[in-house]
């Protein structure tokens, strides 16, 4: 979704929860391709990393969140 110039990204099952921004590579049983799944979560993480976008996971608390960039991502409210 997005609207004047931000935008929000609903992540369904391509990030089920949080650890993936310290373990990007660990797989999920939803990993039918985890090569692919892979590269799709890393390409997330760059785009959330964008201070106008916004993440939410179905799997997450209900809230939406970014990812800020660095060694250690994380999200931020």
């Amino acid at each position: 979704m997005s609207s004047r110039g931000r935008r929000a990204l609903l992540l369904g099952d391509a990030i089920v929860c949080p650890v993936r921004l310290d373990e990007p590579t660990r797989q999920s049983i939803g990993d039918v391709d985890p090569d692919l799944a892979r590269r799709v979560r890393e390409r997330l993480f760059r785009e959330l990393e964008d201070e106008a976008t916004l993440g939410s996971g179905a799997h997450f608390p209900e809230r939406f969140e970014r990812v800020l960039a660095g060694q250690a991502r994380r999200w931020f409210t």
